[in-house]
């Protein structure tokens, strides 16, 4: 902890609820749970240095099946210690997983769970119409409906250039960097150890990473010039990844999941807008995302480098 707080280092801390929740997957080796020791050492961290706990500490949350989200949203509001910092929500990915084969009722789960987001969703639009963001349970609300609503909002009102940002895909290595035990470099901690692009003793393997950009859009590219959501799509590299290899086949499903929220967020913008025109003005003023043109440059001066050694 002193070494955390002495560097400045961010902290993300895996916490999903309240104790009965965090509890039934976060466990120790001995199968114990672990809620009260990570509630513990948050309160350790906080009496240590509370700005550097103010600014410094985050949560990420996996919801996972049977939902109660009301009940996670309720014990952050109610925990002052916790309130008003980042609070980053996901869902636990159906991809290469058995973890809901123990669950024989998911189309039920599935329905209370749309019921759920439906009224949270319905919640914090009457927070922004009212100009609330600063009430408890905002943050965690923000996190689970405002991406979308923002890339409408600050979406790009020109024609199409010649190209087109190939949908979420980082450039890796530049904006994340997952780096296991034994020193492999790897894209992320959602991509895990599939696709490692360099080592802490030679660097990056640059031509591992675009040949990995490469392989993405050759599969992606013809779907995507057609498509009417191109300019909101966020999928990145785990959408289209099964085993070792990219799979237009899986890309292709979680596209349609992604068309179904854009579509959801674009109902949700036009309901803003129609009842408070400037009550997304706040977003102006956010910073914006790093240089999306970053992987086009790094795969032309590669193609450019190849071109080159190859004529040579």
């Amino acid at each position: 902890m002193e070494y955390l707080v002495d560097n400045n280092v961010s902290v993300l801390v895996s916490l999903d609820g309240p104790e009965e929740m965090n509890d039934r997957y976060r466990k120790t080796k001995g199968g114990t749970g672990t809620f009260r020791n990570v509630m513990k050492n948050i309160e350790r961290l906080r009496k240590m240095n509370s700005e550097y706990f103010k600014k410094k500490l985050g949560f990420s949350i996996v919801l996972a099946p049977p939902y109660d989200i009301k009940s996670v949203l309720k014990f952050f509001e109610e925990n002052d210690f916790l309130l008003n910092r980042v609070i980053l929500p996901s869902f636990v990915d159906e991809d290469d997983t058995n973890f809901f084969e123990r669950f024989t009722n998911m189309e039920q789960i599935d329905y209370d769970l749309g019921c759920q987001l439906a009224e949270l969703k319905s919640a914090y639009i009457k927070m922004l119409l009212e100009e609330e963001r600063n009430a408890p349970g905002y943050q965690f609300m923000s996190n689970l409906f405002e991406d979308r609503i923002r890339d409408i909002y600050k979406r790009c009102l020109v024609r199409l250039q010649g190209q087109v940002f190939p949908n979420g895909i980082c450039l890796p290595g530049v904006q994340k960097l997952l780096i296991s035990p034994d020193g492999k470099f790897h894209i992320c901690e959602k991509i895990g150890h599939l696709f490692p692009i360099g080592d802490l003793y030679n660097g990056f393997d640059i031509d591992k990473i675009y040949r990995l950009i490469y392989e993405y859009i050759s599969i992606s590219e013809s779907d995507c010039i057609n498509c009417w959501a191109v300019r909101f799509c966020k999928a990145c590299f785990i959408r289209a990844i099964k085993g070792e290899h990219m799979s237009l086949e899986r890309k292709r499903r979680h596209c349609e999941e992604i068309k179904v929220s854009i579509i959801s967020g674009l109902k949700a913008f036009c309901e803003l807008m129609s009842k408070k025109p400037n009550v997304l003005e706040f977003m102006k003023e956010e910073r914006s995302q790093p240089i999306i043109d970053l992987v086009f440059r790094f795969i032309k001066e590669r193609r450019d480098a190849n071109i080159y050694n190859h004529t040579a």
